[in-house]
Order: structure tokens, then C-alpha cells, then sequence
């Protein structure tokens, strides 16, 4: 009998397994819900979160409620070991048919979003949303796709970003409860731009220390041009007496205390350039906090009014259009010159304007400065950023260049050839400075006599990855390369740029992300930032981009390929061309220029079965500001080809030695002398200086 208790218990175990596995896949995405509300509820986060993942892996279709759920919860509470799984269950919300239990969900999704989407898109989506369209949980999820940090990675940083402000929006952003996240309006610049660079907080008072000061001497000076008449009535020697007392009694009773806070996001590192406000503040008629247009919002509508304000204790400030409004602006600048040098300006242009303007007017000059403002900081805010990450504002960035040429393989087929270029120098030596004591002083002064030893444990990962229609990968390819220092006799260290070439296959719309990352692998070694990225990652580029239209693939229908230039110099040895491809379109001084082309689908002659095709190629140069001189011609020739093949590619050199600096346009005309179609090609290049790629 004990030899038959392991098979026995095995199978018992094999058929409890089974009923598990029918069980789960029996229980409705409703219910699946719910276990996991009610696990949150009891205060069991990592508990609901299993729930939740759980039923990711059983319900055979997608339903966005859960996969918001798991990142909203694992965000809230800032679960780390749960931002891969919390990724990977957003995305697979939006593959959710955007009807049935998921609509009401995609909807708030929407919504949610709105703030960093644009208008443009937040309204395609909501049509989408209204017809049920299929192809709205596709562009959602391509959205977040090109909002990648590091594209293909299962951790999507930028999104787990986003939560955690709407996270902590909900937590400090309370005073009142009309935005999509239960928040006050404050929520909105917040989930867009993260924290601000400055804030200033406090509660608006009547100072007359400095601008009232000032006020005080117009109402004095204003006085001294009275007529003789006013002088004789007396009322004129009451204000005189007591100025200050006049400009309280006039600004007092509109005056409301309002509290105002002033974010301000500096989207530039020129010196010069304006900072982007957002104004929160006390509206003066229902006391409530919310955002505003400009200071003069948190003053009551009526003191704008001239025609309020006639009585003869204050005509002649009326007559000059200084309303308590415009009184109490001037104070208000004057205080929030505290906060930002741009309130300073404000105040100083309100007293310009106030005493170059003429000596009566029909309009508040409060009313005209409030807009003034209002427009400038409107404009100031259309020229931020739709969205802003954190991670953006302290990782090194690298530069990244693609260029895209367009081929048919062998089989016919559209072929893309991308060349992914990089410039990590600057990311290196931010992290070599920042690691200093790892070196010795020999290697690290100067930085740039760095030997070997010190690039050892840097890597270069460049990264493609290609999309299809519905934003679902269809090609990711890596490469890695060694970070080198030069070899030269100088022991310097340049600033090399580090290419990468891969070949896709074209479809009717691809979309890509391309990326660069520089990693340091020492253990000891730290980055100088924090981030949620892993430790070791030290700088990061990316692009997203769609690709150009495929070339034609009819075969009784000639085609061209994209033109490729470049020059002669040395090349690794399993580059793909004889020459080095100028991808930045530059061509050194007194080099010439190589061509490189491919003509498919050429018409055989029937007689000869050959193929014959004519090329004409034609340099122009361009004016600075883009006009092609075609009435100068720098080269012309036209070049006769036969061949036994439908297609031929070719290296053409170009004698263009003898060009100055400056810009040029290359014109390349391919006409089959068989068949008689033609084809042509421009591309435009540069005469100068250049760099080399590794």
C-alpha cells in the first residue's frame, strides 16, 4: 500500500489544482473586483493587489476597472515591488473592449488624463469613447508608449510617475473637490509639471510702507493743481492734512485679505527667459480658494468701476483712473515682489504707465493693467510644455540622432535601414566627477587624460523597437557597446559619437522608439540622482518617431531608394557600406562626396533582355535662408548604366573637392530608357566641419 501514496497523492493534488484553476477562471470580473475592494478596505494593500493580479492572469479579456485599481492602490501606496506588475496591468486595462463594464472606466481614464494629453487629443478620444471605437485603447496606450523613459522596459517610470501625483494631489490639494481627482485646482499644474521650482504662500495685506507711501505723494501732488475754487471750500486742506488717512478710507472697504499662493516653473536655463505662473487665490465674492487668472482677480469687480467713485473727496484720483482697485493692485504687486522679480517689474511698470498716461481718462487704469497681466501670463503658460517629468530635470541626457533610409530587400520587400547615433560624453564625466574617490588622482586630473581603466565598467545600450498599427511590438533589437577612450599618443579624451544600425521590415504604418542608455556596472560606484530607475543606469536619451511612407513594392513599376552621402575614410570592418554615411548631412571641406543609390523594377529590353537606365545628378547652392540658386549651378553630369539585373545598386564619388563651406542641394533624376519612367531624389548636405562616428 505505501508504494501506491505518492502517485495518489500526487494525483489528488494535480486534481485540486485543476478545480482551482476552473474555479478562478469561473469567478466574473465583478467579483474579482470586489474580493479586491474589500481585501483594500480591511487595510490588506499587498493582499487586494494579489486579488487583482490574479485575475489579470485568468479573465479572458481585458477590463480596464482592475488594471486602474492595481495601479492606483500600488501608487497610493507607494509599493515599489508592485510598479512592474502595476505597469504591465495599466497597459493590458487599455487593450479593454471600450464598452461594457469597461466604459465607465475608460471614460474617468480620459478624463484623467486630460491635463497632459492637450485638448486636440482629449477630444478624438471622447469621440472615439462615444462610438465605441476599438482604436481608442490603441492610441491611449501608444501615447504612453512614446511617453517612455526607457521604451520596452516592463516598468514604465513615467507612467508610475503620474499616479504618484495624482497620489499625492489627493493627499495635500483638499480644499475643495472639483477636479476628476477630488482635488482643488492646484491638482491640475501639479500632475502636469510635478513640484514647482518656487512657491510662494501667504495672505494679502494694506501695507502703505512702500507702495501706499508712494499712492500718498500722487494723492499730495494731485491736490497741488486744484482749482482756486476747491481751495476755498476747505476740502482740499482736509486732504492735505491727512493723505494716508484719504487713500485707507478709499482702499479699506474693497480690501477682502485675500490668501494667494504663486507657483512658479522655470522651463529654461536662460537667464532672461520668463517664468511660468500659475496664481491660486480667494475670489472676493464667495471667499473660495481656486485658481486665477491674475492678481487682480482677488479684487472686488465693482472697485474697477470709474463711474462709481465721482464724489468730491476722491474726483481727482478717479479722473487719473486710480480706482481702489488700481490702489489696492499697487499694494498688492509691491508685496509679491517678495516672491518673484516679476511682480517687482509689474509694480514698476504700473507707476510708469500710471504717471505717463494723460491727466484724465473713461477707463480704470486697474481694469487695462489686469489684462495686460492676465495676457502675459497666458502666453507665458502656452509656451510651457504640454507635461514635465521629474526624471527629465536631473538625469543626464543624451543626445540621440536617427536617421532613416528606405530600401527593398531581396525579396521585394520595404526595408528601413536606421542608424541610431550617440553622444554620451557629457553623462560620462557627470558621473566620473560625481565618483571621484573611486579613482586615483592621476586618473582624474584633468578629466580629459582619463586612461582605460576608467571606461571599464561604462556600457552603451542602444535600443529599436517597432510598433504596429494597434502600438503591439513587433521588433526590438539591442546592441551594446564598449565605451572607448582614445588610443592617441595625446591620451585625451575626445567626444566620440557611437552609432548603431538596424534593419526593419516596413509595414503600411509603423511607429518606433529608439533609445540610449549609459550604464556604470562598478558596485561601489553611485549615481548623482535619485530616481526609480535601477542604480546603475547613468544617463538616458530616447526618441519616438513614425516612419516615412514604404517605397513601392510593384515590381513592373520602378522604384528609387532614399539617397545615402557620405565620404571616404575608415569604417569598422562589418559596416555596411564602403564609405562612412554622413548621417548629420555633412561633408568635410575639400573631401569628395559619395552617392550611394539603388534603382529597382527596371524594364529589360526584349531585344537584348538588358536593362538601361540614365541618371543625371545636379548641385545647387542654397541661400542662408533656405532659397535654392538654381541659375548657379555647382555640378551637372549625366551618367548612362546597363546591367543584366532588374535592380542595381551602386557607389557613384562625386568630384566636390573644390566646394566652399556653405549649403548645397543634391538632385538626382533616374529615368529607365526602357520602360521611360522617371524617379527623383533631393537631398540637401552641408559643406563644413564634421564629426566621426564609431
Amino acid at each position: 500500500m505505501q508504494r501506491h501514496t505518492l502517485p495518489v497523492i500526487t494525483l489528488l493534488l494535480f486534481s485540486f489544482l485543476s478545480i482551482q484553476n476552473v474555479f478562478a477562471q469561473a469567478v466574473t470580473a465583478d467579483e474579482w473586483l470586489e474580493r479586491g475592494r474589500l481585501a483594500a478596505f480591511s487595510g490588506d494593500a499587498g493582499q487586494a493587489l494579489e486579488i487583482w493580479n490574479e485575475a489579470v492572469d485568468h479573465l479572458e479579456r481585458p477590463d480596464a476597472r482592475i488594471g486602474f485599481e492595481i495601479i492606483r492602490l500600488a501608487t497610493e501606496q507607494q509599493l515599489e515591488e508592485w510598479y512592474e506588475l502595476a505597469s504591465i496591468a495599466y497597459m493590458w486595462s487599455l487593450r479593454a473592449e471600450p464598452g461594457g463594464e469597461s466604459r465607465a472606466a475608460l471614460r474617468q481614464e480620459i478624463e484623467r488624463l486630460r491635463p497632459i494629453t492637450g485638448e486636440r487629443i482629449y477630444h478624438q478620444w471622447r469621440e472615439w469613447w462615444e462610438q465605441s471605437q476599438p482604436q481608442l485603447g490603441h492610441d491611449m496606450a501608444g501615447f504612453w508608449i512614446q511617453m517612455e523613459q526607457t521604451p520596452g522596459e516592463n516598468i514604465h517610470e513615467r507612467l508610475i510617475e503620474h499616479w504618484r501625483r495624482i497620489a499625492t494631489a489627493r493627499e495635500r490639494f483638499v480644499r475643495h473637490h472639483e477636479t476628476t481627482y477630488g482635488t482643488d485646482q492646484r491638482a491640475i499644474p501639479w500632475i502636469r509639471f510635478g513640484e514647482p521650482d518656487q512657491i510662494w504662500s501667504g495672505t494679502l495685506t494694506l501695507n502703505f510702507q512702500q507702495a501706499g507711501e508712494w499712492l500718498g505723494r500722487q494723492w499730495s501732488d494731485l491736490n497741488e493743481g486744484e482749482d482756486e475754487d476747491m481751495e476755498r471750500t476747505g476740502n482740499q486742506e482736509r486732504r492735505r492734512t491727512n493723505p494716508a488717512e484719504n487713500l485707507s478710507s478709499f482702499l479699506t472697504p474693497w480690501h477682502t485679505w485675500p490668501e494667494v499662493e504663486v507657483w512658479i516653473y522655470h522651463f529654461s536655463e536662460e537667464e532672461e527667459s520668463e517664468p511660468v505662473l500659475f496664481l491660486f487665490g480667494t475670489e472676493p465674492v464667495e471667499k473660495r480658494f481656486q485658481a486665477i487668472r491674475s492678481i487682480g482677480d482677488l479684487i472686488p469687480g465693482e472697485s474697477y468701476d470709474i463711474e462709481r467713485f465721482g464724489q468730491e473727496q476722491f474726483a481727482e484720483m478717479v479722473r487719473r483712473g486710480l480706482t481702489p482697485a488700481a490702489g489696492l493692485l499697487f499694494i498688492y504687486y509691491e508685496q509679491l515682489s517678495a516672491a518673484h522679480p516679476w511682480f517687482a517689474e509689474r509694480a514698476r511698470q504700473m507707476r510708469q504707465t500710471f504717471l505717463e498716461q494723460e491727466s484724465s481718462t473713461r477707463r480704470s487704469f486697474a481694469d487695462v493693467f489686469r489684462m495686460q497681466n492676465f495676457e502675459l501670463i497666458s502666453q507665458n503658460q502656452s509656451r510651457s510644455p504640454r507635461e514635465r517629468s521629474d526624471v527629465d530635470r536631473v538625469m543626464p541626457s543624451i543626445p540621440v540622432q536617427i536617421s532613416q533610409y528606405r530600401f527593398l530587400d531581396k525579396e521585394n520587400r520595404p526595408q528601413l535601414l536606421t542608424f541610431l547615433d550617440s553622444n554620451p560624453t557629457e553623462a560620462i564625466q557627470n558621473d566620473i566627477e560625481h565618483n571621484q574617490s573611486l579613482f586615483t588622482p592621476e586618473e582624474t586630473e584633468p578629466l580629459t587624460t582619463l586612461g582605460p581603466s576608467v571606461f571599464e565598467h561604462y556600457s552603451l545600450r542602444h535600443r529599436l523597437i517597432q510598433f504596429n498599427e494597434q502600438w503591439l511590438p513587433v521588433a526590438d533589437i539591442q546592441q551594446n557597446l564598449n565605451v572607448l577612450a582614445d588610443s592617441s599618443d595625446s591620451g585625451s579624451w575626445e567626444k566620440p559619437q557611437y552609432s548603431s544600425i538596424f534593419y526593419t521590415l516596413q509595414e503600411v504604418q509603423n511607429f518606433y522608439s529608439a533609445s540610449a542608455q549609459i550604464m556604470n556596472t562598478h558596485s561601489e560606484s553611485h549615481p548623482a540622482f535619485e530616481s526609480t530607475f535601477p542604480p546603475s543606469l547613468r544617463g538616458l536619451g530616447r526618441r519616438h518617431f513614425q516612419q516615412p511612407p514604404p517605397l513601392q513594392s510593384i515590381e513592373d513599376s520602378m522604384e528609387v531608394a532614399d539617397l545615402i552621402l557620405g565620404y571616404r575614410d575608415s569604417i569598422p570592418d562589418d559596416y555596411p557600406f564602403s564609405f562612412q554615411v554622413a548621417n548629420d548631412r555633412t561633408l568635410p571641406v575639400e573631401r569628395n562626396l559619395v552617392l550611394h543609390f539603388e534603382v529597382y523594377h527596371l524594364m529589360p529590353d526584349t531585344s537584348s533582355n538588358l536593362t538601361q537606365f540614365e541618371l543625371t545628378y545636379r548641385i545647387f547652392p542654397v541661400r542662408d535662408h533656405g532659397e535654392v540658386i538654381t541659375d548657379q549651378e555647382a555640378f551637372y553630369l549625366t551618367l548612362n548604366f546597363m546591367s543584366e539585373e532588374s535592380r542595381v545598386i551602386e557607389d557613384l564619388e562625386i568630384q566636390t573637392s573644390s566646394l566652399e563651406e556653405g549649403t548645397y542641394e543634391l538632385r538626382v533624376v533616374v529615368a529607365d530608357q526602357v520602360s521611360g519612367r522617371e524617379k527623383e531624389r533631393t537631398i540637401r548636405f552641408r559643406v563644413g566641419r564634421t564629426g566621426k562616428a564609431i
